[in-house]
C-alpha cells in the first residue's frame, strides 16, 4: 500500500510589535475555515518568547504537492491580505 501523501507548511511572520493583537484577530475567520477542512489536520500560530513581534504559522495537510500549490493558493493569499498592513516594515501596499 502507497504511503498517504502529507505536507508541513511552515511559516515565520515579523508583525510590527504595535499591531500583535490586531494580528492575532485578523486571520481568525480564515483559520476557521481551514481548520474545517477535513484535509487540514493542524494549524496553529505560534509566537516567539525571545523576539515579540516574530510568529511562526505551522499547518499540516493530507494532500499532495499539487493540491497545495493550486488549491490551496487562494486561501493563502486571503490570509496574506488580511495580514499585510500588520507586518514589520510593510507600508501596507503591495
Amino acid at each position: 500500500m502507497a504511503a498517504k501523501a502529507s505536507i508541513s507548511v511552515h511559516v515565520k511572520l515579523t508583525i510590527d510589535l504595535s499591531k500583535t493583537e490586531e494580528f492575532l484577530r485578523a486571520p481568525r475567520p480564515t483559520f476557521a475555515e481551514i481548520s474545517a477542512n477535513p484535509l487540514n489536520t493542524f494549524i496553529e500560530i505560534y509566537r516567539d518568547d525571545k523576539n515579540p513581534g516574530v510568529f511562526k504559522l505551522v499547518e499540516n495537510w493530507d494532500v499532495t504537492p499539487e493540491y497545495m500549490l493550486n488549491v490551496r493558493e487562494s486561501a493563502r493569499e486571503h490570509i496574506r491580505g488580511s495580514i499585510s498592513e500588520l507586518m514589520s516594515g510593510n507600508s501596507g501596499s503591495n
